[in-house]
């Protein structure tokens, strides 16, 4: 816990831990075990309703939850695996396999995939400067479908995670958010 979340005492909670490294991360964890203490919903509901994943100094930690119910008062195991070595050799084979599309796209039809690149250059450019939130949402959407279409799935999952960001926050790209794209 220390190393990965940084030093704790014995009256610190784990949403505390993780306010430390994600704000909205150590959030959503208390609200989803909030519910499971009042037991409005279902307790498995619940539990997939914790968070699964927390980024901390780099690290990619995994977060599994088991309701030991049979222990009164019923307590929630955590088991934290660090899982940074893992997405690493996700990122980079699925990197390895949009390579490997571009190159069949750009052997194909070289042209088509020149306009690709103009299209995408120029979506990316407009959502650069902010513009009124129905213009962000359609050009982050646009260029989403297009680097799909081309197989770009890690950009095209970038863009997803912002149109979900835009849902859940001001409806407005931040600074951020905006350099996420120009990446």
């Amino acid at each position: 816990v220390d190393r990965w979340f940084g030093p704790a005492g014995t009256d610190t909670t784990f949403a505390a831990l993780l306010a430390r490294h994600d704000r909205e991360v150590a959030a959503w964890f208390e609200l989803a075990l909030d519910s499971l203490r009042e037991g409005a919903m279902p307790a498995e509901v619940c539990l997939d309703q914790l968070p699964a994943r927390v980024t901390a100094d780099g690290r990619t930690l995994e977060i599994r939850y088991t309701l030991l119910a049979d222990v009164a008062p019923a307590r929630l195991l955590l088991v934290v695996s660090d899982e940074t070595e893992h997405v690493e050799r996700e990122r980079i084979e699925r990197e390895q396999r949009e390579a490997v599309v571009l190159f069949q796209r750009i052997t194909a039809d070289r042209a088509g995939f020149e306009d690709f690149l103009d299209e995408a250059e120029r979506l990316v450019d407009d959502l650069a400067r902010p513009r009124e939130p129905v213009v962000e949402r359609r050009a982050l959407h646009t260029l989403k479908g297009t680097c799909a279409s081309y197989g770009l799935e890690g950009f095209a999952g970038r863009c997803h995670r912002l149109e979900r960001e835009l849902d859940e926050g001001a409806g407005r790209l931040g600074e951020r958010q905006r350099a996420a794209l120009v990446m």
